[in-house]
C-alpha cells in the first residue's frame, strides 16, 4: 500500500477514535471515583499535595494537578471533568500507530490503531474523570523511550525515560508494575546484542 493510503486511514481512524471518545461523555452522573476526582483536583496545588499526602489510600497527585487547572478554565460539567481523559485517550491512539509501526512495520501499527481506536476498554477509560487514560499514555510513552533509550548512548533519551516513569509513578501507584517488565526488556536486549 503507497504511504498516502496510508496515511489517510491512520488520519480516519485516529478521528474515528477521538469522536467514539465524545460519545455521551457529559451523559452519566459522575460516580463515586470520578466525584472523588473532582473532590480533589478543585482544591488549590498545595492543598491537593497535602490531602493526598495525608489520605493514604489516595492515588498520587499527578492526575489531580492537571485536571485542576483545566476545571478552572472550562468549568466542573461532567463534560468538562472527562474530556482531558479523552484527550489522554485520544493521544494513545498516535502513539500505538507509531510503536506498533515501529516494532513491526506499519501493518501492525494500523492494526494495533484500529483496535485501539473502538476498543470498549480503552473508550471507557477514556471517558471517565479519573487518571487511567494518562496512566496508560504514560505507560506506552515510558516503553517506546526505553526502546529509543536502550538503543542509544546518550543521556537525554534517559532522562527522557526517566521523567515520564517519574510522572507515571506521581499518577498511580501500579506504574510500578511496569517497571521490573522494564528491567526483563533490557536484559533480553543485552543478551541479544
Amino acid at each position: 500500500m503507497k504511504p498516502r493510503r496510508w496515511r489517510l486511514i491512520v488520519y480516519a481512524l485516529l478521528v474515528l477514535g477521538f469522536g467514539v471518545r465524545l460519545i455521551n461523555l457529559g451523559g452519566p452522573e459522575l460516580w463515586f471515583d470520578e466525584a472523588a476526582s473532582y473532590f480533589i483536583a478543585r482544591m488549590t496545588w498545595p492543598d491537593i499535595l497535602s490531602y493526598v499526602s495525608r489520605a493514604p489510600f489516595e492515588h498520587p497527585p499527578f492526575y489531580y494537578l492537571v485536571l485542576n487547572p483545566f476545571l478552572q478554565t472550562f468549568g466542573s460539567t461532567e463534560w468538562a471533568l472527562r474530556f482531558p481523559s479523552v484527550i489522554f485517550g485520544a493521544l494513545l491512539l498516535p502513539a500505538l500507530w507509531r510503536l506498533g509501526r515501529q516494532v513491526s512495520g506499519p501493518s501492525l501499527g494500523l492494526t494495533t490503531l484500529a483496535f485501539a481506536a473502538v476498543s470498549p476498554f480503552l473508550v471507557t477509560y477514556s471517558q471517565e474523570a479519573r487518571m487511567y487514560s494518562l496512566l496508560q499514555l504514560e505507560g506506552l510513552a515510558a516503553t517506546w523511550l526505553l526502546i529509543r533509550a536502550a538503543g542509544s548512548r546518550r543521556a537525554l533519551p534517559w532522562a527522557a525515560y526517566g521523567a515520564v516513569v517519574f510522572a507515571g509513578l506521581a499518577t498511580h501507584y501500579f506504574f510500578a508494575f511496569l517497571l521490573p517488565v522494564h528491567a526483563l526488556v533490557l536484559y533480553f536486549q543485552g543478551a541479544r546484542d
